[in-house]
């Protein structure tokens, strides 16, 4: 027994000692004093930190300091130092080094999790192998003015951020050196002044680098002038605040010291001119109130700007205050222009032209543009911490029981509406729940015409009777039911779109109270949860299912474009097809029955005697089952009963996993799947994904149906081809066997998908091949974690390396002949044929621009 205990005692001894190594120290700030050197403002009993020892400042409006007088030679010191630390959003710290030393042996943390962290460097020195600026923070910034940074690895700016945080590196003045600098979200550096010195630079559209009167050097590495005129060609790297193409931007290459310096030049700028505009670029916030910009030099003090402003790009470049075409705003004093409402989604376009104080000369601007936003956020739940804070913003109201859900949402947090939970009284439950925002709303502001939000329904299909929404002025309600069964019984997320216009009889300016509301079938008793998401306002918007017939290209615009199409299948019509003989295909699933002794669908293609029998693995799930006499063929099919546990991610899903060797003809530029498919009338829709392969960016997948009830093909390497069949109906998919091929040819831009032998279906612009492919599922996603399980059956599965054509893709669907009409949308009027009938059509519209609403 003694030994055992002095075993346990040595090893209790190593653990206090790895204990105390990898302990950490943390800021009180009960000192009288904020230096760094003042043990009484750390929590280690009036000792500082130690070299190997964690260093953490996480007290709101911390203001720790390093000067040369309080630390000296003895320098600040640890291993880490995290510059706040999982604070709330609101808090923030700082750290000033004003003279003196900070030495760190491991990374430097600014804003590491929650709140916002800020260094300041004045002068002395800090060093560190890596410094990270921003990661889940708030905020995250360094600010020098003087001193020197020393960073022996990487600055990484930003990490996990959203998009309002902000990542800011300022020069004002000093050196910062490091080997080199990269991002993984957005922030911004200002070279004000001092010297960045860097041995490779990476900048992109999520972090800017900004060059004053500052000095950029890149070291070693060879000649980097491509790479920085490069990145001013894109627009990541500006000078003095504006596009490096205006001028400006000095880059020179020193051979002998391998050094590529960069640096701003005002004199080679044109000065003469305007610039510094603001706002420019897309996602402009509706509340942008004024156009503002920097004169040029000698700019008139008063009246020195002639301003144009509109949504005509044309008319803002060529107008003159003799000719104002409807866009000339006057000549103005100030270097800004109020500007009205702007509207959603609509691009402005503006010139400054600057008139000179001397010689009143006319100095013609630049034409800029910017873009709003494209939507107003009512709700998209995403500050909510629970269900108490959704109810200091919502009532409850009949049945309704609200959660918020984390890990099911269309982007962030959604809302959760349970009927009948489990945890109301039977007088709570009932059929019908409602969510009621009771805000004050202007939904006419900024050219709204839309209220939108995204909706899914319960797992368990077919409760949901119908959703609604509810808008009152004070004095009068309207209400606007969706019942859709593909819209209120699919489990995946969908948008719900709603005309504004058909809340009737309401001052849509002086909304007063919404209401959410959930109906169910009369006979449910059972819990039933929906979903709902991003609560928003749109403008009048290209919605392509709701273009007119003659957009051939779905753009919400008829023009030139769309004749091309047109007179690229002219005199295009109805043909009779018949069936042929199809080739062997590469694989066979016939799902006739599982072999007992591999527990796996056979290959029909494969020879049993082969030593290397089987070479195609097909394993089911547990769940997944032979029906021996319910194929199309009465022979035997695989039926999948999707997820039977859905609250339990990785549990209960029903899939067949086909290895490579099973898929490996699908990869490349051709390829044909021919399958039989009978969906589960009681579960359908349901998003479904029938299967799904890829790798490396290659991916295959059918979904029959998606979320909107439609056949979608999808296919290739990024940017995917898609094909999508949007005429289909419940019968197409559920309740009864139907045959579908799908076929693509690369080289030939053609991707198809034929029903019961007839092409419905058809992508000319789809050019993507699948290069890679890994294991494929049958019935679910090929992701970590199966998911959107299909409900139903499938029979026959066939794959092919080659692109079959329509007659024996008949011949698998078991039909004899077909009369194929064209599927093109150039058949304008549906008659079968491209002619002039539909050359009439399309001249009719020919300039006509159909948004919706209109």
């Amino acid at each position: 027994m003694m030994c055992r205990r002095l075993t346990w005692i040595i090893l209790l001894g190593l653990t206090l000692i790895c204990s105390s190594a990898q302990a950490k120290i943390k800021w009180t700030g009960n000192g009288d004093n904020s230096f760094w050197d003042n043990g009484d403002n750390w929590n280690k009993g009036g000792r500082l930190p130690l070299p190997d020892e964690d260093a953490q400042i996480d007290i709101d409006g911390a203001h720790c300091l390093i000067d040369e007088i309080n630390v000296g030679d003895k320098e600040a010191v640890a291993q880490q130092l995290q510059l706040m630390y999982r604070g709330d959003p609101d808090t923030a710290v700082t750290l000033t080094v004003d003279g003196g030393i900070l030495r760190l042996n491991g990374k430097l943390f600014i804003g590491a999790e929650g709140g916002s962290g800020t260094l300041v460097v004045e002068s002395g020195q800090v060093s560190m192998p890596q410094i990270q600026l921003g990661k889940n923070a708030q905020n995250a910034s360094i600010v020098m003015n003087g001193g020197r940074i020393d960073c022996s690895g990487s600055l990484e700016i930003g990490v996990n951020v959203n998009e309002a945080s902000t990542r800011q590196l300022t020069i004002n003045g000093g050196v910062l050196k490091a080997l080199n600098m990269n991002s993984s979200s957005q922030g911004s550096v200002l070279l004000n002044g001092g010297v960045l010195e860097l041995g490779s630079l990476t900048l992109d559209e999520r972090v800017s680098l900004d060059i004053l009167d500052g000095t950029l050097v890149l070291a070693g590495h060879g000649d980097q002038r491509d790479t920085v005129e490069a990145y001013a060609q894109a627009g990541f790297l500006t000078v003095f605040g504006e596009h490096a193409t205006r001028g400006g931007l000095v880059i020179q290459y020193d051979a002998d010291t391998d050094q590529t310096v960069v640096s701003a030049d005002p004199s080679q700028m044109d000065l003469t001119r305007a610039w510094g505009p603001a706002p420019v670029g897309g996602g402009i916030a509706t509340e942008i109130d004024a156009l503002v910009w920097t004169p040029g030099n000698d700019t008139r003090a008063t009246l020195g700007h002639d301003v144009y402003f509109g949504v005509d790009a044309g008319a803002v470049a060529d107008a003159t205050a003799d000719d104002p075409m409807g866009v000339y705003m006057g000549r103005q004093d100030g270097a800004s222009f109020d500007l009205p409402e702007l509207s959603l989604a609509e691009t402005y376009y503006y010139r400054v032209d600057q008139i000179d104080a001397a010689t009143g000369e006319i100095h013609t601007g630049e034409v800029w543009s910017f873009t709003v936003e494209n939507t107003l956020m009512i709700d998209n739940f995403n500050d909510y911490a629970n269900w108490e804070a959704v109810l200091e913003v919502w009532e409850e109201s009949g049945s309704a029981w609200n959660t918020i859900s984390t890990d099911f949402s269309a982007g962030g947090n959604a809302m959760r509406v349970t009927l009948n939970h489990p945890n109301q009284t039977d007088e709570q439950k009932g059929t019908h729940g409602a969510l009621i925002l009771g805000r004050d709303m202007d939904l006419t502001v900024h050219g709204a015409r839309v209220l939108a939000f995204d909706f899914a329904s319960d797992p368990n299909q077919g409760f949901v009777e119908n959703i609604y929404i509810e808008l009152s002025d004070g004095m009068t309600a309207s209400r606007v039911t969706i019942d859709d069964p593909v819209t209120v019984r699919n489990r995946a997320w969908g948008q719900v779109d709603i005309d504004l216009a058909r809340f009737a009889g309401i001052d849509l300016a002086q909304v007063k109270r919404m209401a959410v509301g959930v109906n169910l079938l009369s006979s449910v008793d059972q819990p039933v949860s929906v979903y709902f998401d991003n609560f928003r306002l749109l403008p009048s918007r290209c919605v392509p299912d709701r273009t007119l017939p003659s957009d051939l290209n779905r753009d919400c615009t008829v023009d030139e474009a769309d004749l091309a199409i047109l007179l690229d299948r002219w005199l295009e019509g109805t043909v009779q097809v018949t069936a042929a003989q199809a080739p062997d295909p590469s694989t066979w699933l016939t799902f006739d029955e599982l072999d007992p002794w591999y527990l796996a669908f056979m290959d029909e293609t494969e020879d049993r005697s082969d030593p290397n029998f089987p070479r195609v693995v097909t394993s089911p799930s547990s769940n997944v089952t032979v029906d021996l006499l319910g194929g199309f063929d009465g022979a035997g099919a695989a039926v999948f009963p999707g997820d039977d546990q859905p609250d339990i991610r990785g549990e209960g899903e029903s899939f067949v996993h086909v290895n490579k060797a099973g898929i490996e003809c699908l990869a490349g530029s051709t390829l044909t799947v021919s399958l039989w498919v009978n969906g589960d009338p009681a579960s359908q829709p349901f998003n479904d994904v029938v299967f799904e392969a890829g790798e490396a960016g290659s991916l295959i997948r059918f979904e029959c149906p998606d979320s909107q009830g439609r056949v979608v093909f999808t296919h290739g390497m990024l940017p995917r081809d898609i094909v999508t069949w949007n005429g289909s109906v419940f019968s197409d998919w559920a309740g009864e066997w139907n045959h579908y091929a799908l076929v693509k040819d690369a080289a030939q831009g053609i991707q198809q998908i034929y029903h019961n032998g007839l092409l419905v279906a058809e992508n000319a612009e789809a050019f993507q091949s699948s290069l890679w492919l890994d294991d494929m599922r049958i019935g679910a996603t090929n992701q970590p974690i199966a998911q959107r399980p299909y409900h139903g059956k499938l029979d026959d599965l066939r794959f092919y390396g080659a692109a079959l054509p329509q007659a024996a893709i008949l011949s698998l669907a078991g039909r004899d002949t077909v009369e194929q009409a064209p599927v093109t949308p150039a058949d304008i009027n549906g008659d079968g044929v491209v002619d002039q009938a539909d050359r009439d059509l399309l001249d009719a519209d020919m300039g006509r621009i159909q948004l919706w609403p209109d």
